[in-house]
């Protein structure tokens, strides 16, 4: 890997959230976000980057990579697709079977249209992402 000058970034996705089941009860992780930093952890004792890393500054063209997270915010919909999202409501989608934000995340009930999104969920990984994201600006 140093011959190669190599670099392995990890960038969580929708299922890295996922808690449950034998293998995430034995660990003790009863929330999604502390899966997500879990994992995180786990990268790092790999030597995989997780966090903000500077590419080819010996280079003309540099580039930074930046591995951020983000979650579905309610607006799950695109011009002349309405169909496809009507029943948003009723979707027995696994995201939001498998995934347990804590009680500081809770989906709204009253919200029939996308009553599945953690409200305050999308804003709360923002913040999390703003030092990362401000880092490389």
């Amino acid at each position: 890997r140093s011959e190669l000058r190599c670099a392995v970034f990890f960038v969580s996705g929708n299922h890295e959230a996922w808690i449950g089941g034998k293998e995430m009860d034995g660990l003790g992780l009863t929330s999604s976000l502390q899966k997500l930093d879990a994992v995180r952890g786990a990268c790092r004792s790999l030597g995989v980057h997780t966090s903000n890393r500077l590419l080819g500054a010996d280079f003309v063209s540099p580039v930074w990579v930046t591995p951020i997270d983000s979650w579905y915010d309610g607006t799950l919909t695109l011009p002349g697709c309405e169909d496809l999202t009507a029943d948003f409501g009723r979707w027995p989608w696994v995201d939001f079977l498998k995934c347990d934000w804590g009680p500081s995340f809770r989906p709204d009930p009253s919200d029939v249209g996308n009553g599945k999104i953690p409200m305050g969920l999308t804003e709360h990984i923002l913040e999390r992402n703003t030092a990362s994201i401000d880092e490389v600006r």
